[in-house]
């Protein structure tokens, strides 16, 4: 299932700056012509698609590293992410459909990656209000 079918919103913005890190401007603007409930659905996701949670050493290891947004090849490690900077367009994650998806920053730090179901239901309750 397309994340584009689980949205129902149907608001108009202009695409964050930040998703140009991962997405041309030409596909940003052909998104905001064509779909823009998809514009509104990865403004809300650079804002509130994720969580961090402090790990021991030993657990860190089950978890794959975070990596950089490279296109084709894969990126260097996040060893660290500044507080206050953070910018998901720059990194490299998958999200499934039912199940959260966790990578591991650094030694001690993961970040946890909400799963598409359950960013829709948040989308969408966030244009109820």
């Amino acid at each position: 299932m397309s994340i584009s079918s689980v949205i129902y919103a149907q608001t108009e913005s202009s695409p964050d700056n930040r998703l140009l890190a991962k997405y041309s401007t030409e596909y940003l603007s052909n998104l905001q012509e064509t779909q823009p409930q998809m514009i509104e659905y990865l403004n809300f996701e650079l804002n509130n698609g994720f969580s961090f949670v402090d790990i021991p050493e030993e657990k860190a290891e089950q978890f794959p590293y975070l990596r950089y947004f490279n296109g084709k090849e894969q990126g260097d490690i996040v060893e660290e992410i500044p507080t206050g900077s953070l910018n998901l367009a720059l990194y490299e994650y998958e999200r499934n459909y039912s199940s959260r998806t966790t990578y591991r920053i650094g030694s001690n730090q993961a970040i946890v990656f909400y799963s598409i179901k359950e960013m829709s239901e948040l989308f969408n309750s966030s244009n109820d209000e």
